[in-house]
């Protein structure tokens, strides 16, 4: 009967793996090929029992492509405890836990396998079974142990931005397309930038500023990632989705702000923060030159918000028109902000119920600039008192 209370004996033990951390977890196999490993501390609470079967323990880590890792696991009268060496992210990796009475013979095993990703955490669970070469294992009756693996926190992973195309911007077939990433290291430094279109390699930039020429990718959308590689080898990864169409490049933009296509006014689009309002109520166009249409108007975008206008001319200079309308306030004071383009105050604790002396009644304000070396002219806006708020914007080329 021994060998059946063997079956019956059984320890669930489980653990949980950190890889590199990241602002965007992948999930995708393909993040599998991306370099990167962490160091981790094992720690596992024991019951008494189990720590008079056992007298100590160990974990081994195997798989493709890595060097096969055992660390030992010091058993206590209430813990299992240990360090358990850097792992490397692949696939398929194999944990085994080992556990050991004082004849120095097996009384506990088990084994799982499991995938591990650059920058996404892995769970692995195992249940530990006596094992009858030991015949301490049955005489103490179950034990119950569990664990965790915590990423090693020695190690701040990178950052890593996609500065330029913008995300859900929509790419002319003519156009020639830049990658632009910002990437940094709070405890160390950047080894390189790994970029990618649809998990197809395109290169790696191994030097500040990091870049990309993005080709010719096809029509269609595309997912690009940037993956930003620390000395320490963790990572972190972002992406973004354009859309290639076919057709000349884009010189100008007329954004219809928080409202949907007005000609020749497009539906909401190239921003980044912020939330959208309307009204039905009319609007008076009175004294402004060359006005949007009147719903244009009629719709807000408003908050701490900027708009991303991409794929201009560097060095060129385009004309930028803010069309504004009060929709809320009726006094002045109750909303003030700034309106800054490529980082340089064009409004300054700007009031628009003060400047057009009331509520409901159109303003343009237009400024000249420059498309900074990305291509790009970037408007932001930002809250003094209530939230910043526009109804249109132009960039039309000069």
């Amino acid at each position: 009967m021994k060998s059946l209370r063997f079956l019956l004996i059984t320890a669930v033990f489980s653990f949980t793996l950190f890889t590199g951390c990241s602002n965007n977890p992948v999930t995708d196999a393909n993040q599998l090929d991306e370099p990167g490993s962490a160091s981790f501390t094992f720690v596992a609470a024991a019951s008494s029992n189990f720590s008079q079967i056992a007298a100590h323990a160990k974990v081994v880590v195997s798989g493709s492509g890595m060097a096969t890792i055992t660390d030992t696991l010091a058993v206590t009268s209430t813990s299992v405890s240990g360090q358990v060496s850097t792992i490397q992210t692949g696939s398929n990796r194999k944990f085994e836990v080992l556990v050991y009475d004082t004849y120095n013979r097996i009384c506990f095993y088990g084994e799982a396998f499991a995938n591990v990703y650059s920058g996404q955490n892995t769970n692995v669970s195992m249940t530990l079974n006596p094992r009858t070469e030991s015949d301490t294992a049955a005489g103490n009756g179950t034990a119950t142990i569990s664990g965790i693996i915590q990423g090693d926190s020695s190690n701040t992973p990178p950052t890593v931005v996609i500065q330029s195309p913008a995300n859900y911007d929509t790419i002319f077939s003519t156009d020639t397309i830049q990658i632009h990433v910002s990437a940094s290291d709070n405890d160390g430094s950047i080894s390189r930038v790994v970029f990618y279109d649809n998990y197809t390699l395109l290169a790696t930039d191994y030097s500040s500023p990091y870049s990309c020429p993005l080709g010719s990718p096809g029509l269609g959308v595309h997912e690009i990632r940037a993956v930003a590689i620390d000395n320490d080898n963790d990572s972190a990864s972002t992406t973004i989705t354009v859309t290639f169409v076919s057709g000349q490049k884009s010189r100008s933009y007329q954004i219809n702000a928080g409202g949907n296509r007005i000609s020749p006014f497009s539906v909401d689009t190239n921003f980044s923060g912020g939330s959208t309002a309307s009204t039905s109520s009319s609007i008076s166009l009175s004294g402004v030159s060359n006005p949007a249409p009147q719903s244009v108007y009629q719709s807000e975008r408003y908050g701490n918000m900027t708009y991303t206008c991409n794929n201009l001319t560097s060095g060129r200079n385009y004309r930028v028109r803010l069309h504004f309308a009060e929709l809320y306030w009726n006094d002045s004071g109750s909303r003030r902000f700034n309106v800054a383009i490529n980082d340089t105050t064009v409004l300054s604790n700007f009031d628009i119920f003060a400047t057009t002396g009331g509520a409901k009644r159109a303003i343009v304000r237009e400024f000249t600039a420059t498309a900074n070396s990305y291509g790009s002219i970037v408007i932001s806006f930002s809250t003094i008192t209530d939230n910043a708020q526009v109804c249109g914007i132009e960039v039309i080329s000069q």
